[in-house]
């Protein structure tokens, strides 16, 4: 029964976004902008794909730890919003902790990530559940993420290089296919990297090859020594339902012990 109303919980609350011309016995032409030259992609010799894959998850591992609150608005095709407000701490990239504060029926709810293992904490009946492989690719909480997208921030270790391109910023463009035996539910991701190599978008396509999601980061701004992205957007394509999160009070290398990612920690009540 709780194990039923955990999925229910995490999975129940999800609502998730050509142009054509011509013209009769003409055939159209193409408009054309003014003023504006189409970007530039270079290509990169392959033997150098591996290596910027590893300056992205090098530049995603900033800090010893960090913590800070969260305002998730969930919009649906309608333009109807839903918020919820959350706390998270995080220890190097693959230990996370997130606890919701709001609204009232979920409040308390919390979830622990450490690698590939995840546990959810429902206050309602005082218990812990480890949450099951088949669950980790369902939306986390109602929101466009999926319990597999919260989980390690390392990319190297699901994913290889399939292509790679240098963009006109001086960015970089990568397709990513996962590697084999690693679960994972998209057939591969499109990731834009800044040219300062911290991560700006993620493309998501299905083992069909369809576009189903993306990911924008955006608001860079130093906390520390350290640039902090304090708002991410991430739209479903097909239900055309999108998640914003605008993060606040972000902190920096506090010195978090390990042993606050541990299960006893999932039922106290965190403060930032």
């Amino acid at each position: 029964m709780i194990r039923a109303i955990a999925i229910g919980l995490l999975s129940g609350c999800l609502f998730f976004a050509g142009q054509a011309w011509g013209g009769k016995g003409k055939k159209a032409k193409p408009a054309v902008r003014k003023g504006k030259v189409a970007p530039k992609e270079k290509s990169i010799p392959k033997s150098q794909w591996r290596s910027l894959l590893t300056k992205l998850d090098q530049a995603e591992s900033q800090g010893t730890d960090q913590r800070g609150a969260m305002k998730l608005i969930l919009i649906n095709k309608a333009g109807a919003k839903r918020l919820r407000k959350a706390i998270f701490f995080q220890k190097g990239t693959n230990r996370r902790l997130v606890q919701f504060k709001s609204p009232s029926n979920i409040a308390g709810l919390s979830v622990l990530i450490r690698g590939g293992d995840i546990h959810l904490y429902l206050p309602q009946f005082r218990r812990i559940r480890r949450i099951a492989a088949h669950v980790k690719n369902q939306p986390f909480m109602g929101t466009d993420l999926s319990f597999d997208d919260l989980g390690s921030l390392q990319y190297s270790k699901g994913y290889d290089v399939s292509a790679a391109v240098k963009m006109a910023d001086g960015g970089y463009k990568l397709t990513l296919k996962p590697k084999k035996g690693s679960g994972k539910a998209y057939k591969h991701l499109v990731v834009q990297m800044r040219k300062d190599n911290l991560l700006r978008s993620v493309t998501f396509f299905n083992r069909k090859g369809v576009k189903i999601k993306r990911m924008e980061r955006s608001q860079f701004k130093k906390v520390k020594r350290y640039l902090f992205p304090h708002r991410m957007k991430v739209c479903d394509l097909i239900k055309q339902h999108c998640t914003v999160v605008q993060m606040s009070q972000i902190q920096m290398d506090t010195g978090i012990r390990s042993k606050f990612f541990t299960r006893r920690y999932l039922k106290r009540e965190l403060d930032l």
